[in-house]
């Protein structure tokens, strides 16, 4: 299967392997690395039987994995593997999981960044790559509730985002290569985003990772992904590494917008709120 959707990453990764793909505390990986570790993910995971399911055309991997370098290097290896990624959010009770589990039928879950998650499987392996590990368990196969095999497959599905749940019953997206690379190209002839930019991540990857990580991976840009969240300690990692753009949702705004050491942030250029309304006081005191 054609993995359209990472098509923009690996060519910059080819053309630029020395550029920094990921700001992650006091480590960086360049774009080469990661292109590589994903690959390294992706055999492991095949290795492991995560992409061969006699009753999936398209298999359907979860992820369970907090923020960080773990959950980018795994999410890019289950779609680079042609499977389906069904990001698993961390604040979800073992309840809820076990319902999205049966939902949307996996064929495999992978946990990893140091989360825990005994799940009744088929089989379980432990995958390594690039001096990460996670945990990779096949589970029993059964039908789909929304879609027959033959119809999901069809879509040339890239990812199922399954909403925060904020305003009523969490629902699944299903998201093609295609809908997702039209959707990333769309909104970066507005946002402009490029190889010079470097992209402060405050958000759960497991709501965001489809139409942002991706696309700045795409564009050649590095992103930094924050490990705290006090406007202090926010702002001081921007101005660590020169960061050119802020993602982040309303309560980073209210936040930053309070914070008192008159610092400013020459850097920044474009600055993006998402997952609720921004009030136009919050955006003026930003």
């Amino acid at each position: 299967m054609s993995v359209q959707i990472l098509g923009g990453f690996f060519e910059f990764a080819r053309r630029s392997p020395e550029a920094t793909a990921l700001f992650c505390g006091e480590s960086t990986r360049s774009y080469g690395w990661l292109a590589k570790a994903a690959l390294e993910a992706q055999d492991a995971l095949e290795h492991a039987g995560a992409f061969c399911s006699a009753s999936q055309p398209v298999p359907r991997i979860g992820l369970y994995c907090p923020n960080g370098m773990d959950h980018v290097l795994w999410a890019l290896a289950i779609i680079a593997g042609g499977a389906c990624l069904v990001p698993i959010p961390q604040e979800l009770t073992l309840a809820e999981r076990e319902s999205l589990v049966r939902q949307t039928a996996l064929h495999a879950v992978v946990v990893a960044g140091g989360l825990q998650w005994n799940l009744e499987s088929v089989s379980q392996t432990e995958v390594r790559a690039a001096g990460l590990s996670g945990r990779i368990s096949l589970l029993e196969t059964w039908p789909m509730l929304e879609f027959s095999e033959e119809q999901f497959s069809d879509l040339r599905p890239a990812l199922i985002r399954f909403s925060s749940g904020t305003t009523g019953v969490s629902k699944g997206v299903v998201l093609s290569h295609g809908s997702l690379l039209e959707r990333i190209l769309s909104a970066n002839r507005r946002l402009r985003i490029n190889h010079l930019d470097r992209v402060l991540w405050t958000l759960p990857m497991a709501h965001h990772f489809a139409v942002s990580i991706l696309l700045y991976l795409n564009a050649g840009a590095g992103v930094i992904l924050a490990e705290a969240h006090l406007a202090d300690e926010l702002l001081g990692t921007a101005l660590r590494f020169e960061a050119t753009i802020m993602y982040g949702s309303p309560f980073h705004y209210r936040l930053l917008s309070g914070e008192c050491s008159a610092r400013g942030w020459p850097t920044l250029r474009l600055a993006v709120s998402t997952a609720a309304a921004l009030s136009v006081e919050v955006a003026a005191r930003f």
